[in-house]
């Protein structure tokens, strides 16, 4: 059963979501209690790192709305207009930011001697862990991840529309590295992870080999966008007339190939 929860930053939470932090529950633990314990940390941890991105988004004056899925979480953010890079940047980077602060906070609990005792005691330690380990993966330069999400962000900034492109070669290399690695170390699991993350890349290079400056321009991606809503709402002759208006004015890149 999905649970939507209403509100400045809505949340919806998918059955995935519950049976595959029950799965690496288990898988760690091998208890009915360590499982329970690996669900609720899992949780608290991909919700804090999901709002990081979502109230700084909200910041910026855009809506978010955070999903819990399968393998993590999603944050989508809408507004009147597209952000620039550094706030797309921080969007981005805080939500690491917010996983690492989980690590600090753990780590000052634990330094309560009633608190680093028993079952609290390793609830915390293991809190610490699961968000330290998160983080540090999470800002390898690899898409989807949040690094890979900077590098993209960091090399438009400076290249434009090939900057782009080259983040995109630099996940697809890396993940391919990272794959090959713990395929040869018999982590097959996080082998096939990183192999995932490298074909997405693939599939993302080869999609936008004719990706350009054109593509950059916030009229053209507003008219294409009001494009798409005549074609759904059956309005055929304003549709031609965007058409027409988007091609005479992309002499080249995604939106005329």
């Amino acid at each position: 059963m999905t649970i939507q929860i209403k509100g400045r930053i809505p949340l919806t939470i998918y059955p995935t979501f519950w049976l595959f932090a029950a799965l690496i529950g288990y898988v760690n633990s091998l208890s009915f209690i360590g499982t329970l314990v690996w669900i609720g940390i899992i949780f608290v941890s991909v919700l804090f790192h999901e709002l990081g991105h979502a109230l700084t988004a909200l910041s910026f004056k855009q809506n978010p709305r955070i999903e819990l899925v399968a393998l993590g979480g999603l944050t989508h953010h809408e507004g009147v207009s597209r952000l620039s890079l550094w706030k797309q940047f921080l969007i981005v980077f805080n939500g690491p930011l917010f996983g690492f602060l989980i690590v600090i906070a753990a780590s000052l609990l634990l330094q309560v001697p009633s608190l680093a005792q028993g079952m609290v005691g390793s609830i915390l330690s293991l809190l610490r862990l699961v968000n330290l380990f998160w983080t540090v993966v999470n800002l390898l330069p690899v898409l989807p991840l949040d690094g890979g999400q900077l590098l993209r962000i960091l090399l438009e900034k400076f290249f434009g529309a090939k900057g782009i492109r080259y983040a995109m070669i630099a996940s697809l290399s890396l993940a391919l590295l990272i794959s090959f690695f713990f395929f040869v170390t018999q982590n097959f699991l996080i082998g096939a992870f990183f192999f995932l993350f490298a074909f997405q890349s693939y599939d993302l290079l080869r999609k936008t080999r004719h990706l350009s400056e054109t593509d950059r321009n916030e009229n053209l991606r507003e008219d294409l966008e009001q494009l798409e809503l005549c074609l759904q709402s059956g309005k055929k002759q304003e549709a031609k007339r965007l058409c027409e208006k988007i091609r005479s004015q992309a002499k080249e890149g995604i939106f005329v190939s």
